[in-house]
């Protein structure tokens, strides 16, 4: 996952303090939408919107450790600039982290291959020999990087391992378990598209990424569309509606309610700049589009703001969320937080009002990791945290041991007073049977997690 560019960031900045000095804010603003209006006499918890409201996501959500093999290789062979170390995290299957974790917001990093092949044999497994150096484990090379379609990888040739190859994959697991819980809180797939190449000196020679063109787009868009049928996914042209713009959307009658959200899947476009500008590039608005794109306030794209740095940017986060967009933000960064056990990151990201707050760590036990690979770890987790509003009627009402995984809470700048995090519970599924994934039993099963404590 890269940070935003500086400059990009600074025209998000720019954008929200003039939003901050023409519009009037409350947190409870973000007005009606046509599609769910509010019971003023008798409001319920569905009628909360979907800026009223945060959860908790997954960075890079499909990752796994590079083999001790490997990293070890690693080590000797990165320059300054690249910390094989930050590479020492993992993530359980995505059902898994929808079920068992509270996530629902997850990342994937994606690589284009159209014709299948351009990452099979990683150049890693050829200069270190690993499947003879680890006897526990097979070279990485898995037969879906055989296959055409876009993969779902972190860098390629060095650091692949994935608990899915194919996006398709990818998404009809998020898909199947969608259907199998009907009622969820909307799930939201942040999407990094990665072409460019490492530009510093190594001693081998890496695949080179195939470039997101304006073609390739419209075939992501229709790759995405194979999976999901458009009564599954809340897009542009659904918050859109009739107005012109999302931003006039937003700022204004504001996002749908729960009711009209709950079940649904929304794709975000991380990237900015030269890749987000050639997908708006003849849809201003988004108009036919899947993904929601990160811009600056007053664009008529805008809904959606990247902001990663919550220390840097909690001022501007706020200030986002009180005009009415949603915002993503991260908890931590591999592995700083791991070591160090501080949640300073932590508090600022979840205090900013943040729609989505992404860690690595949503659950106890994952720095355990560092130790397999002889790194000191701290006892570090990132959930979702009770929210301070009404924490004493909280206290009085505290859930039993039993309770419902908690996935959702009041957000803690744009929430109305009506909101209560223990009323914000999703249905039990009809079924305790997970659905299993479609496609080729063997193809599509995830890895799971290798050196988790």
């Amino acid at each position: 996952m890269t940070q935003p560019r500086t400059h990009a960031r600074n025209g998000v900045v720019a954008a929200l303090c003039a939003v901050a000095l023409m519009v009037p804010l409350t947190a409870s603003n973000a007005g009606a939408a046509p599609t769910s209006p509010r019971q003023d006499d008798a409001p319920t918890q569905d009628d909360l919107r979907l800026n009223e409201l945060q959860f908790l996501g997954s960075h890079n959500s499909y990752h796994l450790p590079p083999l001790k093999g490997l990293f070890d290789f690693a080590k000797t062979i990165a320059p300054p600039e690249l910390k094989p170390e930050e590479l020492l995290y993992e993530h359980g299957p995505l059902p898994q982290q929808f079920s068992g974790e509270g996530v629902r917001q997850i990342e994937l990093d994606l690589v284009a291959d159209p014709e299948g092949g351009r990452y099979a044999d990683p150049v890693a497994n050829i200069v270190t020999g690993i499947a003879p150096y680890d006897e526990e484990y097979e070279a990485w090379d898995p037969p879906e990087l055989q296959e055409p379609g876009t993969k779902v990888l972190h860098i390629p040739d060095f650091d692949m391992r994935t608990t899915c190859v194919l996006l398709t994959q990818c998404l009809t697991q998020v898909r199947d378990w969608s259907t199998a819980h009907p009622g969820h809180f909307p799930i939201a797939v942040l999407l990094e598209l990665k072409d460019d190449m490492f530009e510093g000196d190594l001693p081998v020679d890496l695949t080179e990424p195939l470039p997101f063109t304006a073609a390739r787009l419209d075939d992501l868009d229709a790759e995405i569309r194979t999976v999901f049928p458009e009564d599954a996914m809340f897009t542009p042209d659904d918050l859109r509606g009739n107005a012109a713009t999302l931003d006039e959307v937003v700022t204004g009658p504001g996002w749908p309610a729960m009711s009209a959200l709950r079940g649904q899947t929304m794709f975000l476009l991380d990237n900015e700049n030269v890749i987000a500008d050639r997908y708006r590039d003849g849809h201003p608005a988004l108009e036919g589009r899947v993904m929601f794109t990160s811009n600056a306030p007053g664009e008529p794209d805008a809904a959606f703001v990247k902001l990663n740095d919550p220390m840097t940017d909690r001022a501007t986060i706020e200030q986002a969320v009180e005009a009415g967009y949603v915002v993503r933000t991260r908890a931590d960064t591999p592995i700083s937080q791991a070591q160090s056990g501080n949640t300073t990151m932590q508090d600022a990201a979840f205090a900013s009002g943040a729609q989505w707050v992404s860690t690595d760590y949503p659950v106890p036990g994952l720095t355990k990791l560092l130790g397999v690979y002889g790194l000191p770890f701290a006892d570090y987790v990132s959930p979702l945290p009770p929210t301070s509003r009404g924490a004493a009627l909280v206290a009085e009402r505290a859930a039993p041991a039993d309770a419902p995984l908690r996935v959702a809470r009041c957000n803690p700048v744009s929430a109305p007073d009506y909101c209560f995090d223990l009323a914000l519970t999703e249905p039990e599924p009809p079924s305790t049977i997970e659905a299993p994934p479609s496609g080729d039993d063997e193809a599509a099963k995830p890895l799971p997690p290798k050196f988790t404590g």
